[in-house]
This record gives structure tokens, sequence and C-alpha cells, in this order.
């Protein structure tokens, strides 16, 4: 999205999504927003390892403040639904970003959609409180706090 949104040339996305640590690593993407396909991935993956880079003339590499690209992301979030319905609602939520890249921003999140928020290992340190893959058996905790606070969702 923010490749797209800054006119970027690529973006290289740092992961650590829900998947266990040694699964992490780098994602490339294309300047329309989509990761590379196949032949791009190899093509990158064989300059890297035959230790040949090409540097290209007339490019350049910027850095933005993180919370100016979350805001840009939580304002496009928030484009998609609709936030006067929601702040009506005043609807209790309760969230397990399981202490990844998600306690970065649900305070945020909720706070401009007006939402009452309950959030269990909230402590963006990616030391994961428990397996993040959104199973059953992962799910215990957050579905005793979804009850105990009285979340809606």
């Amino acid at each position: 999205m923010m490749v797209v949104a800054l006119e970027a040339q690529a973006g290289i996305i740092l992961t650590a999504s829900h998947n266990p640590a040694p699964w992490n690593g780098l994602k490339l993407v294309r300047e329309d927003g989509v990761f590379l396909n196949q032949a791009q991935s190899t093509k990158v993956e064989s300059a890297y390892r035959a230790g040949t880079p090409t540097r290209r003339s007339g490019g350049r590499v910027e850095s933005f403040a993180a919370d100016k690209l979350q805001d840009r992301y939580l304002d496009h979030i928030l484009a998609a639904v609709d936030v006067d319905r929601i702040r009506s609602a005043s609807v209790p939520v309760a969230a397990d970003p399981c202490n990844g890249t998600g306690g970065l921003f649900l305070h945020k999140l909720f706070d401009r959609l007006g939402a009452t928020a309950t959030i269990v290992n909230g402590t963006p340190d990616g030391m994961f409180a428990h397996e993040p893959e959104p199973i059953p058996e992962n799910l215990v905790q957050l579905g005793t706090t979804v009850r105990d606070a009285a979340a809606a969702i």
C-alpha cells in the first residue's frame, strides 16, 4: 500500500507477522505494490548470492517517520469503513496482537473508531505470548478476554 501511495519504485517489508521467528524475513515489493513474482525473486536472490548487486543511477532511498506511516495506514483502514456508524455504536472490542506489530497501532485505531478496547499481549517486542497462529488453542486467552470485557468483537 505504501509503495503505491508514496509512488516509490520498490519496497522492502521486514516481516514479523503471525509466523514463528524462523519464518520472518524480507518481502520485496514492485512499484505497483505487488510482491515480486517467482522469476523476479529468483533474479534478486541470485544477484544477492553472487555478490553482484547493480546500482542504477537516478534512484534514491528515502526514510519516513514511523508515526507518519502509521497514520497514513490508519487513514487507509478508516476510509474503508463507516467510522461515524462505528463510533455511534460504541462497540467494546478485545484484541490480542500477541506482542507483535499490531501492538504498535491498535490503541490508536480503536481510539479513532471510538471503541472501548481491551488489548492483551499488546507489547510490540516480538516475544510472542503464545503461538501466534490464530487457531482455537491459541485463542483461549482472547476468548476469555472477550467474555470478561463483554466485548462485542
